[in-house]
């Protein structure tokens, strides 16, 4: 019936009206949610915005803080390499302090050795002054031989006494007459003809003679040197002798020699591994010095022939090498144009002193003194300070190459030679003493033909 369909439709509306009710509720309760949630990403959003501002302001900074960092880093790494290299610099810096403590006294017994010596000769030269002036005797007669070089005087002494002409040195001593001289006379033939209480005359030859006294080796022989001799050098008191060379680019050889019987004193094991161009003893007799073509200087002790040091920073052939006075400093002489100064005792470089316009052939310490005279194959000797390198002077007047050079032990003498076949001696002032040129060749006789036209 109509109510009942009225009554049906009532209770769908209000159940209808409850769904919408319902679903009202839901849109709110989810409308409130999404506020929330949109209120929620807001806040997210704006956290989102700042931490990634935040984190382009750190990478800006850490941008920023890279190139001061790595810059340091790389500061770091460069103290600890200059560190390691300062550490490896002390250790041999103390090395080298440890050996030169230990070399001190050695040398410090040659310096006392060096004081007993000098005191020794003073005590001799004081009693041979005093038995001089003891027995002095009077001269009767002085006699110039016919070109001024040499003259001759003798007395009551009943010896003939032989000086040079020139520079008043002392040559010989001549003794044969039983009383004492009253007349002496040159002879045309330079002989010396002498006369005496004792009622004899006699004729002297004084010539000055050159005989031969030893002979080391004979040129045949390979068993006495490996192959060329290039250098030598006597001892201070002379007996012994010391030779250098060596078969080239294969072998350096040092040996030496007993100088009263020419005996092998002993060959030293492989010194060098090339030719060795120059050889010198120190002054008191306890090393030898030596130089070669493989660019090193060497010292060696001569009682056993042990090596003792060697000495790099030469370029090309060392050409040549000598000691000090005082046995502490070496200088050398180079291929490379150059003189080095080397402190013995540490074996530091102490300068280079340069200047020259071609090789570097010999070297020689000048006396007691710091100077040194380098020969050169820019035709000239010079003279030059070890101390600060300076130049003393120069000693020209070679018409070519110069090969050596040397000087007396007084260093008042210069002597030196080269390609020009001629040996020039000066004074240590510079001044040309002599030289002593070739011989002129013999001249050939032209061949006369005989017969008649």
């Amino acid at each position: 019936d109509a109510a009942t369909v009225a009554q049906g439709e009532e209770e769908k509306r209000k159940t209808a009206d409850q769904a919408v009710q319902e679903a009202n509720k839901v849109v709110t309760d989810l409308t409130a949610k999404a506020k929330v949630a949109a209120e929620e990403k807001k806040k997210a959003d704006a956290e989102l915005t700042k931490t990634t501002n935040e984190a382009k302001a750190a990478d800006a900074n850490v941008k920023k803080l890279a190139a001061p960092a790595q810059k340091a880093v790389d500061e770091k790494n460069s103290a600890d390499r200059t560190a390691k290299a300062a550490k490896r610099t002390i250790e041999r810096a103390t090395a080298s302090v440890k050996k030169a403590t230990d070399a001190i006294p050695g040398l410090d017994a040659t310096v006392k050795q060096k004081e007993q010596q000098h005191k020794d000769k003073t005590t001799t030269s004081e009693t041979a002054k005093k038995a001089a002036t003891d027995g002095e005797k009077p001269w009767r007669m002085v006699a110039f031989s016919p070109d001024g070089s040499t003259f001759a005087v003798g007395g009551d002494d009943q010896k003939v006494h032989i000086f040079d002409g020139e520079t008043g040195r002392a040559i010989d001593v001549l003794e044969g007459h039983a009383g004492p001289l009253s007349v002496a006379a040159f002879l045309p033939d330079n002989a010396l003809l002498t006369a005496s209480t004792d009622k004899a005359a006699i004729i002297w030859n004084v010539e000055m003679q050159w005989k031969l006294v030893q002979r080391i080796g004979d040129g045949v022989k390979s068993d006495i040197f490996e192959d060329r001799v290039v250098s030598m050098h006597f001892s201070s008191d002379g007996k012994q002798l010391v030779t250098g060379g060596g078969e080239p680019s294969r072998s350096g050889e040092i040996k030496i020699w007993n100088v009263a019987d020419g005996k092998l004193v002993q060959a030293l094991k492989e010194p060098h591994s090339d030719t060795v161009f120059s050889v010198e003893f120190s002054r008191d007799g306890q090393y030898i010095a030596s130089s070669g073509a493989d660019r090193f200087v060497k010292v060696f002790q001569v009682a056993d022939g042990k090596f003792v040091r060697a000495f790099e920073g030469h370029t090309h052939h060392v050409l040549g090498v000598s000691w000090s006075a005082d046995g502490r400093t070496l200088a050398s002489s180079g291929a490379d144009k150059v003189v080095k100064i080397w402190d013995f005792r540490t074996g530091d470089q102490q300068r280079t002193i340069s200047g020259f316009g071609k090789e570097v052939t010999g070297i020689k310490f000048v006396g007691d003194s710091v100077n040194v005279v380098a020969s050169s194959g820019d035709k000239n000797v010079h003279m030059k300070k070890t101390d600060n390198g300076g130049n003393v002077r120069t000693f020209s007047g070679s018409g070519d190459y110069v090969y050596s050079v040397s000087c007396t032990a007084d260093g008042k003498i210069i002597v030196a030679g080269g390609q020009d076949s001629v040996v020039r001696i000066w004074s240590d002032d510079g001044k040309v003493v002599v030289s002593f040129a070739p011989p002129e060749p013999e001249k050939k006789e032209e061949a006369t033909s005989g017969g008649s036209e």
